[in-house]
């Protein structure tokens, strides 16, 4: 895992690392192996990381990842929903109340406006990201009811394939469990 300081203002990038230590000991488990001391705690020493981080501002980040919620795993989302969901659930209104409050709309020319010199400021239409990231957090990290969770449904960004959007069909129907 690269340094702290590389991965402080880049938070979508420690969940890819947990994302992958947690398929790492997935597949060993599969196997039937004995789980793997080392990679067990590099995802112990990560995800006390990643709790750490879940209170920073969405505008410090370097880029438009909505909050530093891109890339959850189930996993993750459930570890942040035990051990830091209100840290959580601050950013995550400040991004989709005040900063981006059209986030679920696909294609909406807001998103990349933010008065952060940090962040894209063209005022093209809105990233993929945008909705990816704040979807994750409220369905995985917060657990928000089935009910809520489909007023941010909207269309796929794109005709075909939108794996975002796949996602994010995937943990609303998971919600109503």
């Amino acid at each position: 895992m690269p340094a702290g300081s590389f991965l402080a203002d880049k938070p979508h990038l420690l969940n890819c690392y947990i994302a992958g230590y947690y398929g790492l000991l997935g597949l060993g488990e599969l196997a039937g192996e004995p789980r793997d001391a080392t990679v067990a705690q590099w995802l112990e020493a990560a995800l006390a990381r990643r709790v750490v981080q879940c209170g920073d501002d969405p505008r410090s980040l370097t880029s438009i990842e909505a909050g530093g919620y891109l890339f959850l795993v189930p996993e993750l989302g459930e570890h942040l929903h035990r051990h830091a969901r209100d840290k959580v659930a601050a950013p995550v209104k400040l991004q989709s109340e005040v900063l981006t409050p059209l986030w679920f709309l696909a294609r909406v020319d807001e998103s990349t406006k933010l008065l952060v010199f940090t962040k894209f400021n063209e005022g093209a239409t809105s990233h993929f990201y945008d909705v990816s990231g704040t979807f994750n957090a409220m369905a995985l990290a917060l657990k928000r009811p089935q009910a809520e969770l489909i007023r941010y449904l909207d269309s796929p960004l794109v005709q075909r394939g939108d794996l975002f959007h796949l996602q994010n069909l995937v943990s609303t129907l998971e919600a109503g469990r």
